[in-house]
């Protein structure tokens, strides 16, 4: 039997090399091996998290229709990082592609491998944002509030910057 099919919001960010190229051909590869994108956001232009001294973000959302569990689902992920040519070794370090999974259905989940939703989420503009171009009133299963609602109340100073595309 097959799994059901759920949706996820992922989070895409890129601050090496051809930034907007990264994040279309992470769409592409999404869409080749994790499952239908539904709906994507603008392109934002957002300053470094927590280590600053490095080039700006490019940053988007999408909306995923996906046959793959959460766990699957991040393993596939971590394959196109990989792939695009991802390396990890430390936090907050300029990166090819990020890919997290923001929210998947209404699922909470807590495992040394996977933490959905993700735990800062709700504090950063730079995910919040273009969450709200494809699902603003996504209610978040623990705080029990919209993306939007957690948007106008999060503190976080960044700038989110539309790029004309």
């Amino acid at each position: 039997m097959s799994n059901p099919r759920q949706q996820a919001l992922l989070h895409l960010g890129s601050n090496m090399g051809n930034r907007m190229e990264n994040l279309k051909e992470a769409c592409r590869q999404l869409e080749q091996k994790a499952g239908r994108i539904l709906q994507k956001s603008k392109v934002y232009e957002t300053q470094p998290w927590g280590k600053p001294d490095q080039p700006d973000f490019l940053n988007m959302a999408v909306r995923l229709d996906t046959k793959s569990n959460p766990e699957a689902l991040l393993r596939t992920i971590h394959l196109i990082e990989a792939e695009m040519g991802r390396v990890r070794e430390e936090k907050w370090e300029p990166r090819i592609m990020d890919i997290d999974i923001a929210l998947f259905a209404d699922l909470v989940i807590q495992t040394p491998e996977l933490t959905i939703p993700h735990p800062e989420m709700h504090l950063r503009n730079f995910v919040l944002v273009p969450l709200l171009d494809i699902a603003a009133d996504w209610v978040h299963p623990i705080l029990k509030e919209s993306l939007e609602d957690l948007y106008w109340s999060n503190e976080d100073p960044l700038d989110v910057i539309m790029l004309e595309d």
